[in-house]
Parts: C-alpha cells; structure tokens; sequence
C-alpha cells in the first residue's frame, strides 16, 4: 500500500512466539519490504512488551528482543491489538510505550 509494505503474522497460535519457519519468513519478508524501497509495517495480535505495570500480555522476552531486534534493524513499524484498553489509553493520552 503506497510506501508501506504490510506483513501479518500470527503469534497467538504458538503461545505467543513465532516458530523458527516464522522468523526466516519474517526476515524474507523485512528485506523484501527493503528491497522494494518500502517501509515495513507487522502486525501481530500479542505486543512484544507489556508497558503496564506487572502486565504480563505480551511475547516471552526472547522473542521480543527478537523482534524488537529485527523492526529497528529495518526500521519496521509494528501493530498490535493484544492490550485493548494500553492501546485506548495510548491514542488519547500520548501515552508512549518504553523502548
């Protein structure tokens, strides 16, 4: 979509992690979006951190780090729905997620 290149991946079914065939797919897709000249946006349901206090809905750290790792590397933008009310209160308070 214009400069954007979307990619969906599914987190939920593996308790919150992706297999290892998820993360290569990933990456494909992240140096596809680089290639293109596009700005890479994931979506995923589970966030890779929790940014409440003592919130436990999000990836296992390994993963996120993962994750984290790769969307800097690429400058990705990420979607995420698992924390309903954080991404409420984000949108009306400015409210930023720690990095």
């Amino acid at each position: 979509l214009g400069k954007y290149y979307f990619i969906f991946a599914n987190d939920v079914k593996n308790n919150y992690k992706l297999t290892s065939s998820q993360w290569a797919w990933l990456e494909k897709e992240l140096k596809k979006a680089k290639a293109l000249g596009k700005r890479p946006i994931i979506v995923m349901h589970a966030p890779p951190i929790d940014p409440r206090p003592e919130g436990d809905h999000a990836m296992n750290p390994t993963d996120a780090k993962e994750l984290l790792d790769l969307m800097k590397e690429y400058n990705a933008f990420g979607v995420f729905g698992h924390i309903h009310i954080y991404w409420f209160r984000c949108v009306n308070t400015s409210v930023i997620a720690p990095s």
